[in-house]
């Protein structure tokens, strides 16, 4: 039997994209629960446990949170701010998963503790090895910190500042004795 890998939060507008990523998952029977909140107000409601969210065995807590960037009420790279703010998730993967290929907002998202940065695919093909890719990701009972390397990211800029923060962000999430521990997938 499967071992459940527990849940992804997917704060989306869209609802054909929300509708194709929960196809795929499907398709690709995750063993785990995909929750898909319509914007980025929803998806702190949903982190902090507020209103119908309060119940955490019906809504537990995340493994890995996905943002997509434009989004009413309140946008991914502003939500990526308040959960980067505070250390309950610095264990939890953030991965933007956005139409947008503007430089700035790929910028943004890095400097601000975006673990990965993927455009959303364009055909079905392309869904399905995105999902495959979380899915694998999910299944680790550790995460690596700092930038993961999905398969059809976009690449942090080579700018200095996201360099700091990418090497600030390893540093903070090492206990002693992982000296060795990969900062990449």
């Amino acid at each position: 039997m499967t071992q459940p890998l527990g849940l992804i939060l997917y704060a989306e507008d869209s609802d054909d994209d929300a509708f194709l990523m929960k196809r795929a998952f499907a398709k690709a029977n995750f063993p785990g629960t995909l929750v898909v909140v319509p914007h980025g107000v929803s998806a702190m409601g949903y982190l902090v446990g507020e209103g119908s969210y309060a119940n955490r065995t019906e809504y537990p807590l995340p493994r890995l949170i996905l943002l997509d960037i434009k989004m009413p009420h309140m946008g991914g790279l502003d939500v990526l701010k308040w959960i980067r703010s505070s250390e309950k998730w610095d264990e939890t993967p953030v991965i933007m998963l956005t139409s947008s290929s503007q430089p700035s907002d790929v910028e943004t998202a890095y400097k601000n503790g975006a673990n990965c940065y993927l455009v959303k695919p364009t055909n079905l093909d392309a869904f399905r090895e995105l999902v495959e890719g979380l899915i694998k990701l999910c299944a680790l009972e550790r995460y690596p910190m700092g930038i993961l390397s999905l398969r059809g990211a976009v690449p942090p800029p080579s700018g200095k500042d996201v360099a700091n923060r990418d090497e600030a962000w390893r540093r903070a999430q090492k206990s002693p004795g992982d000296e060795n521990r990969p900062g990449t997938m």
